[in-house]
């Protein structure tokens, strides 16, 4: 699919890429016992150029063939480009296969079509023309014969880089500061969540206070429907961050399976807990699917005394340090084990009067209320701030800026 071009200022031109930018394909076997200048594509920060968790690597640890590369090369990631990995080379080095090295010629400023590559209109450009559905590659076709960068007078580029660097560095610390604030939420909360706990009634292990039983795996080459029917099914990615269910991309069984796994639902008065791949979030049934059925990766807490025990309290002691450290949950760990129901079903809670619950639940749902408020807005100024330098981006190739 063709480059869609659009209009430039005088004194600007369209060019192909292959005319301003060589293609580098020489490559080579790294040795052991000498150091190299190795990037992968992990190595390169999306959408921003910068250089993450990198150091020289010895030859011995890369080990397959690499591309060389040389200063000032740019260095684009061709594996899912929408990724937006771009990198303008500080040093002599070699790289990974999945990047392309591109030496420009001497009107073209290397940080200029750096840049270029990041903004909104190459990317969709990029991603027309790329090999493979599942596991998506620039293809070399598009950039010796498709792509094309506009072209203004090499002071020009220069100034617009300089321009962007500067906006850029502005919205990013920007940025970084709302982040901060994300997260200073995020600890307020948490330490409200543990004081409300702290020295509050007589703790009980949780199978004192309820039937712990686990979900159930669809038969075997038995398959989801996007299609709805009377039994919905629960998987841990409908689980939301603020202890619901996502009902918009619900998936459903067939009254032949659900008739197979009937004993593995879950209702409105019960709490659920994802116990495999993502461990921990825990959350309340909405009421228009009750009775849904559970996946195999989740578990459901079951009151034996519903009028004794208020699920939504449960449900807050779930998200405090105290049941986080009892249950095992390492929150930054990437693989953990499942979380066993025997486990589960040992933790202890306290359990103060039902009254007492319910004055712990109020107080909870009005700062629940106000912290994601705060973290909507703040999450909303980060999105418009991101909009904002794509903005800024399209100006600059427009000659706008």
């Amino acid at each position: 699919m063709e480059q869609k071009l659009y209009a430039l200022p005088k004194g600007w031109e369209w060019k192909k890429l292959s005319s301003l930018a060589e293609l580098s394909r020489k490559s080579i076997q790294p040795l052991e016992g000498r150091s190299y200048n190795y990037i992968g594509l992990e190595h390169i920060e999306s959408g921003t150029g910068k250089l993450i968790d990198f150091s020289a690597t010895d030859g011995g640890n890369i080990l397959s063939t690499k591309i060389e590369f040389s200063k000032e090369m740019v260095l684009y990631g061709k594996l899912r480009p929408y990724l937006n990995k771009v990198y303008v080379a500080e040093m002599d080095g070699v790289a990974t296969t999945e990047i392309l090295p591109f030496k420009c010629a001497d009107n073209l400023f290397p940080d200029f079509l750096a840049t270029f590559m990041r903004s909104e209109h190459f990317i969709k450009a990029v991603t027309s023309n790329c090999s493979g559905a599942r596991m998506p590659r620039a293809t070399t076709k598009f950039f010796k014969n498709i792509a094309y960068v506009p072209l203004p007078p090499l002071n020009e580029q220069k100034r617009i880089v300089a321009r962007l660097d500067a906006l850029f560095t502005r919205i990013d610390t920007a940025i970084s500061h709302l982040q901060e604030t994300l997260e200073l939420s995020k600890a307020l909360f948490a330490s409200a969540l543990d004081e409300e706990f702290s020295n509050l009634g007589t703790r009980r292990m949780i199978s004192d206070i309820a039937y712990v039983k686990g979900g159930k795996r669809l038969p075997k080459e038995k398959k989801l429907r996007d299609e709805p029917t009377n039994h919905p099914y629960i998987r841990v990615a409908d689980f939301t961050d603020n202890g619901s269910i996502e009902i918009t991309n619900l998936k459903y069984i067939t009254e032949e399976v659900f008739e197979k796994i009937s004993r593995y639902t879950i209702n409105h008065g019960d709490l659920y807990i994802s116990i495999a791949g993502t461990i921990g979030k825990t959350g309340i049934i909405p009421k228009q699917i009750d009775g849904a059925n559970l996946t195999e990766n989740a578990a459901k807490l079951v009151f034996k005394e519903p009028d004794c025990i208020a699920v939504r309290y449960v449900y807050y002691f779930t998200l405090s340090q105290d049941f986080i450290e009892q249950a095992g949950i390492a929150t930054k760990v990437v693989a953990q084990p499942k979380l066993a129901l025997a486990r589960l079903s040992k933790i202890q809670i306290p359990i103060p009067t039902i009254e007492k619950q319910q004055k712990v639940i109020a107080h909870l749902d009005v700062l629940s209320e106000h912290t994601r408020a705060l973290e909507a807005a703040t999450e909303k100024r980060i999105k418009n701030l991101t909009a904002l330098k794509a903005s800024l981006l399209d100006q600059a190739f427009r000659g706008k800026l």
